[in-house]
């Protein structure tokens, strides 16, 4: 269900690209994106507004894990 995103030269140049403001949320959002994540949980939702994976706060990062899956 976790696993470690790799962080390579690609990765910090992809998050150099997006050109936030916040290097270290670029970092995340970029590796979150090459791994695949479906969500980037996080203490800081708002810093993430930009990013094509969702970020939520902890606690709806666990409720969305928990919830089941729409069959599809």
């Amino acid at each position: 269900m976790f696993s470690v995103a790799p962080l390579d030269s690609d990765i910090l140049e992809a998050a150099l690209a997006l050109r936030w403001p916040d290097f270290e949320d670029a970092v995340c959002a970029a590796a979150a994106v090459a791994s695949g994540c479906q969500i980037i949980a996080t203490r800081d939702p708002m810093g993430f507004k930009r990013s094509s994976c969702p970020a939520l706060a902890p606690r709806e990062a666990l409720a969305a894990i928990r919830s089941p899956t729409p069959a599809g």
